[in-house]
């Protein structure tokens, strides 16, 4: 492949320096600087030039770091294939020796590598799709997702269920974005796709808008979901109310606990964590299993911190995600609990999507929400839901609806499901 950057370095002379250096036994750069793999034992051209050039050295670093997240993230029957891919990587880079100019195309092989490893295991916040018609295959959705962050750029295409990653090429204009069997080119909102041998037009489907604004109400934010009011949300100076003595009672947490269709070795969500009101107890029953707690506030995070340092379960890990992303591992999560959070979400169609990418296949969400239909519950309206809106807004996502338990005092216990 031939890359092109700013940075030509003549190549004879990167390796007349790594040479010398490495003959002499010394490290060519500092060790705290050096890449992941021994330079003392570097074999062929690309290796020896990531010895001794910093930039290369950093970026093997980096793709260490993000690769061993990868792992940790990668659904379990997959890992396998994900590390096949990794050595296959490494071959590649190292066929860098044949291009014009070996320094810019191992650069760029890093870069992509980081990136796609990024976007494939979650690490970076979900972008939003653009939606096209393609002309020949109308009924096939279609759509890119760009990923301005990643360098360089990248852009996420789907046909239908298949999925290709595809990275910022020249182009005289527009944005076009390529990978083997796949070009993807953006030019003032149409779209030239070619697809694994076939070619086609696509025009750009105008989005709908998620969501309405309308004049606050006393409780709500003014932004409207599927007819919903989003209500406001309770900061961390609330987390008393959170453990407040009577709680159990009051909300037969206990038996809500007790209820949860989980397994020893599960890996659980806690969306809006909060104190941890819920991962500790769910810890207890996953041993083999792990929490993850996640929360927007770090402040709730730190009390959970605080509370495993007390002695607390130790299979509880904090996550911070955002208001749009729960930043979970893609396919690894069993179960996950949302309870009394939901209706405070201020992107609720970012974090189901996010949710429902982060379940396996059968895995399932459980939602708890004070009932709306309810007169009885004596709770702010907007902090509250009814059955069908929250099993509407749930099939906007994907999931399907399984169940709702009558069991506790004031709230439904809404289980939804991830088809397989």
């Amino acid at each position: 492949m031939r890359v092109r950057t700013s940075t030509n370095r003549p190549i004879a002379l990167l390796l007349m320096i790594a040479l010398t250096a490495l003959s002499a036994g010394d490290h060519a750069i500092a060790e705290a600087e050096a890449p992941t793999f021994d330079c003392n034992a570097a074999d062929g051209t690309v290796e020896k030039l990531i010895c001794v050039d910093t930039k290369l050295s950093a970026l093997d670093r980096r793709l260490a770091d993000v690769y061993a997240i990868a792992l940790e993230r990668w659904p379990d029957g997959e890992v396998a294939t994900l590390r096949a891919g990794q050595r296959g990587w490494i071959k590649g880079r190292n066929d860098c020796w044949k291009s014009e100019d070996v320094e810019a195309c191992v650069t760029f092989a890093y870069q992509s590598r980081i990136a796609e490893l990024e976007i494939g295991s979650g690490q970076l916040e979900a972008a939003t799709p653009t939606s096209y018609r393609c002309e020949g295959i109308e009924d096939t959705a279609v759509s890119v997702a760009y990923y301005a962050v990643t360098e360089p750029p990248a852009a996420v295409v789907t046909v239908g269920d298949d999925q290709a990653i595809t990275f910022l090429a020249r182009a005289a204009s527009g944005a076009r974005y390529t990978a083997p069997g796949v070009e993807a080119w953006e030019h003032q909102g149409e779209l030239a796709l070619e697809w694994f041998g076939s070619r086609y037009r696509c025009e750009l489907i105008p989005a709908t808008p998620v969501y309405e604004q309308k004049r606050p109400s006393r409780d709500g934010i003014g932004k409207v979901y599927m007819g919903r009011e989003i209500s406001q949300v309770m900061g961390h100076l609330g987390a008393a109310w959170l453990e407040r003595p009577g709680r159990e009672r009051e909300e037969r947490t206990d038996r809500l606990v007790r209820q949860l269709p989980l397994e020893p070795d599960d890996v659980v969500a806690d969306i809006g964590a909060g104190t941890g009101y819920f991962s500790f107890p769910m810890a207890e029953r996953v041993p083999a299993g792990r929490v993850l707690a996640v929360d927007i506030q770090q402040e709730m995070l730190d009390i959970i911190e605080a509370r495993k340092a007390d002695g607390a379960a130790a299979n509880v890990e904090t996550v911070l995600g955002t208001e749009t992303d729960p930043r979970l591992p893609a396919g690894q999560v069993d179960l996950v609990l949302i309870v009394d959070a939901y209706h405070e979400f201020s992107y609720p169609r970012e974090m189901g999507e996010g949710i429902a990418r982060a379940l396996r296949p059968g895995g399932r969400l459980v939602l708890i929400e004070y009932r709306a239909e309810d007169p009885r519950v004596q709770i702010k309206r907007l902090h509250k839901m009814s059955e069908a809106q929250a099993i509407a807004e749930m099939e906007a996502i994907g999931l399907e609806w399984e169940r709702t338990g009558s069991f506790l005092p004031q709230q439904h216990f809404l289980v939804f499901r991830k088809p397989e």
